[in-house]
């Protein structure tokens, strides 16, 4: 993922941790993802759909190729929901942006850590 591709990610991420029916269709469009999505957030309220819809935007890319690193900016985005240091330590090591995303999860609880978690691990700068 590079430049705006990288960008162009992190924004479906964060769509897909709370529409994810949204984020999956901007990624692949109206294709089977699409409606096993729709499915899954209905039948599986909310966590169903988050967990298949970041799945999908970490794994196949919007030419509908697979992803070569998807699984692990997968486990990646997954755990930093819940731990974004240790998602941002997984996918980027012990470095900047590891120390900036700690002082966002401490001064803006949970919130400005998954947010500048997933820029993190969907940016390749």
């Amino acid at each position: 993922m590079v430049g705006s591709e990288g960008s162009k990610d992190f924004w479906r991420v964060l769509l897909a941790y709370f529409i994810s029916p949204v984020a999956v269709f901007l990624q692949v469009g109206l294709t089977l993802h699409f409606f096993i999505n729709v499915v899954l957030f209905f039948v599986v309220p909310w966590i169903g759909g988050v967990l298949h819809g970041v799945w999908v935007i970490s794994t196949i890319g919007p030419n509908g190729q697979e992803e070569p690193d998807g699984m692990n900016t997968f486990v990646s985005l997954i755990i930093s929901f819940f731990l974004p240091p240790i998602g941002v330590l997984m996918k980027r090591g012990v470095g900047m942006p590891l120390l900036i995303n700690i002082i966002l999860f401490l001064v803006v609880p949970w919130f400005g850590g998954v947010v500048h978690a997933a820029y993190a691990i969907t940016s390749s700068d």
